[in-house]
């Protein structure tokens, strides 16, 4: 692996403005090279819907599920409710929540829709609209905000000033409707570059995975998409931050490695629960598949906290 120079932003205090996609350039380079040997599956196998829901159940995130420390998750509202074991400000609400999870996940699914062939900076406000409910939080936002953990660590910082919000974007967008260059490279650059201008009030995250989806869906099926997706969200997400904060201060071998990783894993994934769906010897019901590939996954995330 050869070195590289990298310089994707300046530091100034707890203020991090980054630069403009053509710092990236070698790295953008260096990621072709690395992804090169990954041919993702493009044709959907089926029942393919039902794993891809499996995993979509974690994408909703954002304010949906007050009083958990984690996002929205289907299957975890169900048992908390089952238990009588919901938080009182979950507990008391009218509609049931797990029927707004559903919903939001359903908007994230359609938001989609809104995008134009050529995703434009009005698709990506038409997005955030579908997907944030709450008119006071919809648009650009007007001041910095605080990205990161609560309190501060080497990982959180205040995002860019507003004023650079849309010249940043739209160098971004130019770069992600740019058809010579691999899609899970321009998924690679932009988690970084969108968590650095942090554009939006509020739905930055959803924003974020509509278009990791979209621009995936040039390359391989949607099984493929929402199993990667949770890796990046729900499994190695503290690794990302990491690996990105490495990437502010100039180093890029954990953020390659972060993504080689994730590729790898997500390829693990996919073969396995493919397997799982198309070996079926009668004997064995689906509840019953859905409770091995749980436990799957589980056995998949021990042995990676035990590598770290």
């Amino acid at each position: 692996m050869k070195n590289i120079n990298l310089n994707v932003g300046k530091q100034t205090g707890w203020t991090f403005q980054p630069n403009t996609i053509d710092c990236f350039s070698e790295l953008i380079g260096q990621l072709g090279s690395q992804f090169k040997e990954y041919n993702l599956p493009q044709e959907e196998r089926p029942p393919h819907h039902l794993i891809s829901i499996y995993f979509l159940r974690y994408l909703s995130g954002g304010g949906v599920i007050k009083g958990l420390s984690k996002d929205a998750d289907l299957m975890t509202i169900l048992k908390l409710k089952s238990d009588n074991k919901l938080p009182p400000s979950l507990s008391k609400n009218k509609q049931n929540i797990e029927i707004k999870i559903v919903r939001q996940i359903d908007n994230m699914i359609q938001a989609r829709k809104l995008f134009s062939e050529v995703i434009t900076f009005q698709d990506l406000l038409k997005a955030q609209k579908s997907t944030v409910k709450n008119q006071k939080k919809h648009g650009i936002r007007k001041k910095q905000y605080w990205v990161g953990d609560k309190s501060k660590n080497n990982s959180s910082f205040y995002t860019c000033h507003p004023q650079q919000i849309e010249k940043l974007l739209l160098d971004l967008l130019v770069f992600i409707n740019n058809t010579e260059i691999d899609p899970l490279v321009k998924v690679a650059i932009l988690v970084h570059q969108f968590a650095m201008i942090h554009p939006f009030k509020d739905g930055n995250g959803r924003v974020l995975r509509i278009l990791i989806m979209q621009i995936l869906a040039e390359k391989c099926d949607e099984v493929y998409i929402s199993i990667l997706l949770f890796y990046i969200k729900i499994l190695a997400d503290r690794e990302l931050y990491d690996s990105i904060e490495k990437l502010r201060n100039g180093s890029f071998t954990d953020f390659l490695t972060f993504w080689t990783n994730c590729l790898r894993w997500s390829d693990d994934t996919y073969l396995f629960c493919i397997n799982l769906l198309q070996n079926d010897d009668n004997n064995s019901s689906l509840a019953f598949k859905i409770i091995e590939f749980d436990y799957y996954l589980k056995m998949m995330k021990r042995d990676f906290d035990s590598q770290k």
